[in-house]
């Protein structure tokens, strides 16, 4: 996965080494965040931005 790649139904994605992955405007992107829980990659960082992202409509 490059840094910032449109996300494309069916397709399953999966954060690298050291990256938090986040939702924003239709695409997945990766970062290198502060840790979160003392880990990196954390699910906290995406879920998060999915819950921004769509809301209500956010299905996790």
């Amino acid at each position: 996965m490059k840094p910032e790649e449109p996300r494309v139904p069916g397709q399953i994605y999966v954060a690298p080494p050291d990256r938090h992955m986040i939702v924003d405007e239709g695409s997945a992107l990766l970062l290198r965040g502060p840790k979160e829980n003392c880990v990196r990659p954390a699910v906290d960082p995406l879920f998060r931005s999915v819950a921004e992202s769509y809301g209500p409509a956010a299905i996790g």
